[in-house]
């Protein structure tokens, strides 16, 4: 991986790819604010930065998060009672006034994820857990935890065989679940870009 850059030509509106120039949606990170590692998806320079939330949905598919925050620091795989409890939700038949809410379709699924918890104001800060996604649809996704979330949003990796894929959201609600688990609805809010490796 490159070394990281400073941000440069910052404005209002996003920063230059020092590689590229290519706008980004990063800005430099203000002094109570941790600066976390993002990748340009065009020329893969690196950079130390924040995400700026005027733009970041214009110009989300850009950019990265850096594959070092999405190292769990303990490799235990998940305990079998949480994928019990993601087996339960997939199946459960919501109440016919929330499938009335729902804008999208959900998909059921069981597909482990790495979660990083990301602060108001939209910087990285602690450490990235587990979890697995118990259904997923156009606009959010339930995600089951073996601890609570407690930031109020999210980018969540998921990796198949072909590709990696960063979605952000916003985590809407909390609940405890059966186990010891945790669930967490969370609204998406944006899609980061993807890097060819190789």
């Amino acid at each position: 991986m490159a070394t990281a850059q400073p941000l440069s030509e910052q404005t209002g509106t996003g920063a230059a790819c020092y590689g590229c120039g290519r706008r980004l949606p990063l800005r430099l990170a203000e002094c109570n604010e941790e600066a976390a590692l993002w990748e340009c998806v065009s020329c893969h320079s690196s950079f130390a930065g924040v995400l700026s939330r005027e733009i970041l949905q214009l110009l989300a598919l850009r950019i990265r998060l850096g594959d070092t925050h999405f190292q769990v620091p303990q490799t235990e795989p998940l305990p079998y009672s949480l994928i019990e409890v993601v087996r339960d939700l997939a199946f459960r038949e919501p109440p016919h006034k929330i499938q009335d809410l729902r804008r999208s379709t959900r998909l059921s699924g069981e597909r482990e994820v790495v979660v990083v918890p990301v602060h108001g104001n939209h910087a990285i800060g602690d450490t990235p857990l587990t979890g697995v996604i118990a259904n997923l649809s156009r606009h959010g996704m339930l995600l089951v935890t073996p601890g609570p979330l407690s930031s109020p949003s999210v980018i969540v990796q998921v990796a198949s065989d072909r590709q990696v894929v960063q979605l952000f959201g916003e985590t809407v609600w909390t609940r405890r679940l059966d186990h010891g688990c945790h669930g967490a609805g969370v609204e998406f809010i944006a899609r980061f870009g993807r890097i060819s490796r190789g």
